[in-house]
Parts: structure tokens; C-alpha cells; sequence
């Protein structure tokens, strides 16, 4: 029985990971060519509107994460919120930073640099953190999907550049972390800058 509970499961995950598209970027609106010259960008980020890979709203999971995780221990679901807030600063805009301003070339960017011509706004829309087959193997990818707004700072209400980054993976296997998918999310946040940083290299002329 134990076994084809297994079996079950991985075929389960197998199929939801089936399911998650490839990695697409779309330039929805504008283009980037006042990004040729380098310098920084101020970098804001917004997560306003996230919505986990199943539709459910953040606060949603974050709620009935704290429950069912509380229900096992007293306090292990408020500590897997307040971290995961925490990640938010701490792991997820640090390594988007870190890989930008690694891949970025002339451009790069600070959340310091508020004199900066222009800002770049980090609009998270889609989060999942992962699913583990349990087995110390397999399972299903974290993966996070991105709007990303060029905006002059001295004016943030006109949008010069909106582009739509889909399902950039992490890690897989992020489920067996449970009390703490930022781990994994970070990663992908890593790959989503360098995804975008090779994006307006080939699209800023």
C-alpha cells in the first residue's frame, strides 16, 4: 500500500509539473531603448496582488499555512509567516539585486539611488513555492512570474516599458523545506533577474 501511495504521488507531481509552461517573456508595452546609455536604476518592489501557482491569494495561503502549522506545534505557523515576510527583503530583492547588477553590464541597480532618471519596478504576480515527492528527490519546482514597469522616477505614473516574465523556475524538490520555501523562491528570483537583465541587453538598441 505504502508503495503505491508513492507511486501516486510521483505520478501526481509529474503531472502538476507538466502543467507549468515554459519560461516567456513578453515585452507587452513600450521598449527599452532608454536604457542604452547604463548607469542605475532605482529598484522598488511590489507585492500587492501575488497570487500562488493554484490562484489563491498570498494572504489566503499564508493564513491557512499559519493554521495548519500551529495545529502541529504551537507558534511553527506564525514563525513560517513572519519569515516568510522577512524573505521577502532579506533573500528574495537581495539576490534579484545581486544577479542583476552581476549580469546587467552598465546598468545596474539600488534601491538607494532615488536621484536615479529612471525606476524599475519588480511586480510580483505569481508565487509557488514547490512541491517535494517526499523521497529526497523529484517533486515540482518553485517558480515565480513577474511584471517589470520602467517608469521616470520624478514621474511613476507614466510606464515607459512593461514586461511580463513567466514561470522562472527554482530549484526542485523545494517542498521538503516546508517551514521555509524562501530558500528556493530566492533562487528563482536569481534567475528571474538575470532572465530580464538579458532581456533588455537585447532589446535596449
Amino acid at each position: 500500500m505504502k508503495i503505491l501511495k508513492t507511486i501516486f504521488s510521483l505520478l501526481f507531481l509529474v503531472s502538476l509539473g507538466n502543467t507549468i509552461a515554459a519560461q516567456t517573456i513578453f515585452q507587452e508595452t513600450g521598449d527599452l531603448k532608454m536604457l542604452a546609455a547604463g548607469g542605475t536604476l532605482m529598484v522598488k518592489y511590489d507585492y500587492s496582488t501575488i497570487e500562488m501557482g493554484d490562484g489563491t491569494p498570498e494572504a489566503t495561503y499564508l493564513q491557512s499555512k499559519r493554521e495548519e502549522l500551529n495545529a502541529k506545534r504551537p507558534n511553527r505557523g506564525d514563525e513560517f509567516v513572519e519569515r516568510w515576510e522577512r524573505n521577502k527583503k532579506e533573500r528574495w530583492e537581495l539576490k534579484f539585486e545581486e544577479l542583476f547588477n552581476k549580469y546587467g553590464g552598465k546598468l545596474q541597480l539600488s534601491q538607494q539611488a532615488k536621484d536615479a532618471q529612471y525606476t524599475l519596478t519588480v511586480k510580483t504576480i505569481v508565487t509557488f513555492p514547490g512541491l517535494s515527492t517526499g523521497a529526497g528527490f523529484g517533486g515540482v519546482p518553485s517558480y515565480i512570474s513577474c511584471e517589470m514597469y520602467i517608469t521616470e522616477t520624478a514621474k511613476p505614473g507614466i510606464i515607459l516599458s512593461k514586461t511580463l516574465v513567466k514561470h522562472v523556475v527554482g530549484p526542485t524538490n523545494c517542498g521538503m523545506f516546508v517551514d521555509d520555501p524562501g530558500l528556493c523562491l530566492q533562487e528563482a528570483y536569481a534567475k528571474m533577474a538575470k532572465v530580464y537583465a538579458d532581456h533588455i541587453k537585447k532589446n535596449k538598441k
